[in-house]
């Protein structure tokens, strides 16, 4: 058992608000989502979603849309239901999505999540984002992914203004092979696309959220305070049993 701490780096979603332009990561959950449902006429789950920015642009984008959105901050849904009161909103992990939820939607979505949870915890995460995705449905998860066969477990703690933090997680980040091997026991295929912000973000006071630092091979390369490279991917997953092959 590897022993990891909570992640509570949640609070500048409040303090700062949503953004005045489309982030370049919903801009990419958009392009997937009009190849797959070009009218709109879905039911949507956004998991870990915050103050529900990411579901403000989809319903923007999609208004026949019936949004429903998680997470495990009640702070962070009691602004999500102010900003938005039509989409509905529930207090759940991406671990332990109710039973009520199952095969309810045709899209799900997870921007920014996957490296919170632990390599206990990882399958259990593509577990419930399977159990609550119809089988013609898709699923989008974003986040950083290892290019090299290595999964990283992370703990850091911060000091700002002189201060000393406790431990936290957040930075776990997995093989491409542990997701993709995950999800096609599942049942379920994967495709995995390189995504990249294609423009300059300036480092910010918490030194754990990332900013570009130019390479020579990548002028958009993601960086943060733990000195990692940080390479994100879209991981698109579909349903697509294989023949003989029984449920996970």
């Amino acid at each position: 058992m590897i022993w990891l701490p909570a992640y509570r780096n949640f609070q500048h979603y409040i303090d700062e608000g949503w953004s005045r332009e489309p982030k370049e990561s919903f801009k990419s959950v958009g392009e997937v989502l009009n190849q797959r449902f070009g009218d709109g006429n879905f039911d949507y789950l956004d998991v870990g979603c915050a103050t529900g920015e990411l579901i403000n642009f989809v319903c923007q984008e999609y208004p026949n849309v019936r949004a429903t959105g998680c997470d495990v901050f009640g702070t962070l849904l009691d602004r999500a239901r102010n900003l938005l009161p039509i989409p509905k909103f529930i207090e759940a992990s991406g671990t332990n999505l109710p039973d009520s939820l199952s095969d309810a939607f045709d899209v799900v979505t997870a921007v920014g999540v996957i490296s919170i949870f632990g390599p206990d915890d990882l399958k259990c995460f593509w577990q419930n984002l399977t159990k609550v995705c119809r089988t013609s449905g898709i699923i989008i998860v974003l986040g950083p992914l290892n290019d090299f066969g290595v999964d990283t477990v992370i703990r850091h703690r911060k000091r700002m203004d002189g201060q000393l933090g406790e431990w936290e997680s957040g930075w776990n980040v997995f093989a491409k092979e542990t997701v993709t091997e995950i999800v096609e026991d599942l049942g379920w295929k994967i495709e995995i696309r390189r995504f990249s912000p294609r423009l300059e973000l300036e480092p910010v006071a918490d030194p754990v959220r990332t900013w570009t630092l130019p390479t020579a091979k990548n002028p958009w390369q993601l960086t943060n305070g733990l000195q990692l490279l940080v390479n994100h991917y879209l991981m698109i997953a579909t349903y697509e049993r294989v023949a003989n092959q029984e449920p996970a």
